[in-house]
């Protein structure tokens, strides 16, 4: 009973902590928002840039922005600042925003657990299509295996030694699958061609096979972050991945919602002016 209360005690004082570490944050970095507006430059641009690529996908013309809109546009930008160097999106080449700055280090070192996550579930995907189901499903263990292989191969992938662990890869994947596959299922040397040639082209974001990939992990991200209450949905052909996903996200969710608690506000203060500068251009 007593260690019950201790946990309750201690979890009531961690949220209080934080919610004054945050109350904190913000009113140190209004006071010199107020003395020099440029020190949001960054995010300001991430943000603007955002709204712009909204309102340009919606049909109606919009005379304000509504508290889900702008939900919808602050849960956009955590995902690109995310997932922008992989995709090599417009905001790759946006400087760091100033209101995130702290956790700069742990995001990007996110970015290569993601890139490895991505390259991971690519490659696997890839194996499974030129196996064939009926393949897949005689070998229960294969895609388990398989995962735990490349996991070692990936575990100090980033985005400048990508190429060269690219080709580690294509030939692990290549030997598991003949290994697994050449006796009874017709696994020879032009599948083994054809495998390694699809894994080396992940080097680059736009190559289906990947984009899928990173549209399905991107997907279970908006999930997390949305907060809806719905039960979570893996993605398509992501359930062997499910741990390695859901523990990073979970690292990822921490940051966010820091900062949302943080700067939610003045994400919406800044969209609501960048808005209404774009009604008065109209």
């Amino acid at each position: 009973m007593k260690m019950d209360m201790a946990n309750f005690a201690l979890s009531q004082n961690r949220q209080l902590i934080t919610s004054q570490s945050a109350k904190i944050e913000f009113e140190e970095f209004m006071k010199i928002y107020e003395m020099d507006k440029s020190v949001a430059n960054n995010i300001r641009q991430w943000l603007c840039t955002l709204l712009k690529e909204f309102l340009d996908k919606e049909e109606k013309k919009k005379d304000s922005l509504s508290h889900s809109d702008i939900n919808e546009l602050i849960l956009s930008f955590y995902l690109e600042l995310l997932i922008s160097f992989s995709t090599k999106s417009i905001y790759s080449s946006f400087q760091f925003p100033e209101t995130i700055k702290m956790d700069e280090k742990r995001i990007e070192e996110l970015k290569n657990k993601l890139l490895q996550l991505e390259l991971l579930s690519s490659s696997l995907f890839a194996c499974i299509n030129l196996a064939g189901r009926l393949a897949i499903e005689s070998k229960q263990l294969f895609k388990i295996k398989l995962k735990n292989e490349l996991i070692i191969l990936l575990n100090d992938l980033n985005f400048i030694n990508c190429s060269e662990r690219l080709e580690n890869i294509a030939i692990q994947c290549c030997k598991h699958c003949e290994k697994e596959f050449g006796e009874n299922f017709g696994w020879n040397e032009e599948r083994s061609k054809m495998l390694k040639q699809q894994i080396l082209n992940f080097v680059n974001p736009e190559e289906p096979v990947r984009k899928i990939a990173m549209t399905r992990i991107c997907d279970f991200i908006r999930q997390v972050l949305k907060q809806s209450g719905d039960p979570l949905k893996i993605p398509p052909g992501m359930s062997t991945f499910q741990t390695e996903l859901a523990s990073f996200t979970s690292r990822y969710y921490a940051i966010v919602m820091h900062n949302w608690n943080t700067f939610g506000r003045f994400y919406a203060q800044i969209l609501d002016e960048e808005f209404n500068k774009l009604l008065e251009k109209k």
